[in-house]
């Protein structure tokens, strides 16, 4: 009788184990890492948009008149830039070069005052051509917000030529290559 108590007891103990096994408090994994956009590699891309221009021309002349002419233009714009950034936690470093043109070259015309100043019926012609920009950048990131600031230098080609608005001969052209502008 002894021996079939203590089976009993042993059977019970066997069933009612993992029963309370099943009730035990299990421990929570750990949290995953919050995974966040990566800002960091290289990118080029393409543009076009439109540029406003107002120029004030000034023609010193002998006897201290000196007449301002003022034009302004709007044209279109287009180019490519490409750059690379790495980021740093939540700051972001980079750099970025472009080219761009315009559609009609940034060309503007003002007619030429005549006599005593200038030959009669002249006008003088600029464009801009090649405008180039090259700079850092330096950001901070929130996930797929970046907010950054950036500088850097431009040069672009100017060329101006005086043409005769009756003929339409133009020349001689002056060129002023790489003007910057840090």
């Amino acid at each position: 009788m002894k021996n079939l108590l203590l089976g009993t007891v042993a059977l019970a103990a066997m069933i009612a184990g993992p029963a309370m096994a099943a009730d035990m408090p299990i421990k929570a994994p750990p949290p995953a890492p919050v995974a966040y956009y990566d800002w960091t590699g290289a990118y080029i891309g393409f543009n076009v948009g439109e540029v406003w221009n107002d120029t004030t021309r000034h023609f010193p002349t002998p006897g201290g008149v000196n007449p301002d002419f003022k034009t302004n233009n709007t044209d279109g714009i287009f180019g490519f830039h490409a750059g690379a950034q790495w980021q740093w936690g939540a700051w972001v470093l980079g750099a970025e070069a472009a080219l761009s043109g315009c559609f009609r070259e940034c060309r503007e015309a003002v007619a030429l005052p005549g006599p005593p100043f200038f030959n009669p019926n002249n006008a003088g012609e600029h464009k801009m051509t090649n405008l180039f920009t090259v700079g850092p950048r330096l950001g901070y990131a929130w996930d797929r917000l970046l907010i950054f600031a950036t500088g850097g230098y431009a040069s672009a080609d100017l060329k101006g030529t005086y043409c005769s608005t009756v003929t339409g001969i133009c020349g001689p052209a002056f060129i002023n290559r790489g003007v910057g502008f840090p």
